[in-house]
């Protein structure tokens, strides 16, 4: 995928996570008129940390154009919670403020082919592993692969190919697994 593609795509997602495109039935950006608070807002120099940047680009040499990468993609724009109540309204609760680190799309449909997790040390926490074995058990029962990639100095571009490859080959799928 080119890289005026991926910037295009970074662009737009940055457009709507900060509420600067059309919503329907109200204006862009529209705030009270007396909240100044907008005006604390200040431009992230990066999207990505270092260590994000150097799985992003490994993932890039990896997939080719073979699939869209999207990062940080907020786990309930992936996920959908099905029913309303105790049960839903906590499964929603728990999705709604998280994000997974890298989405592989399908390029032409942007339909998710798999999820990748960036594990660092912040991963090695109880409520971390808590958290990610939610998510975890979210995406399988959604039909979600999930490759969890531990932080390196460098990753071997050949090596997360066949990882993906192996998670969302048609017959792992079918398995479960």
């Amino acid at each position: 995928m080119s890289f005026v593609v991926i910037a295009m795509l970074a662009i737009a997602f940055a457009l709507k996570h900060f509420g600067l495109l059309s919503q329907p039935g109200g204006r862009a950006g529209a705030t009270h008129t007396n909240d100044d608070s907008a005006a604390l807002c200040r431009l992230r120099p990066e999207v990505l940390s270092p260590a994000e940047r150097l799985l992003w680009a490994a993932l890039q040499l990896a997939v080719g154009n073979r699939y869209a990468i999207f990062v940080k993609v907020r786990v309930g724009d992936l996920l959908k919670v099905e029913g309303q109540g105790g049960k839903p309204t906590s499964a929603r609760n728990r999705i709604q403020q998280k994000h997974a680190d890298f989405v592989l799309c399908d390029p032409k449909s942007t339909c998710p082919v798999i999820v990748i997790e960036l594990d660092d040390r912040s991963h090695q926490r109880s409520e971390r592993q808590a958290r990610d074995q939610f998510v975890d058990r979210a995406y399988a029962a959604a039909g979600v692969p999930i490759l969890h990639v531990r932080a390196r100095d460098r990753y071997a571009p050949g090596e997360l190919a066949r990882e993906i490859e192996e998670r969302t080959s048609p017959a792992k799928q079918a398995a479960g697994t």
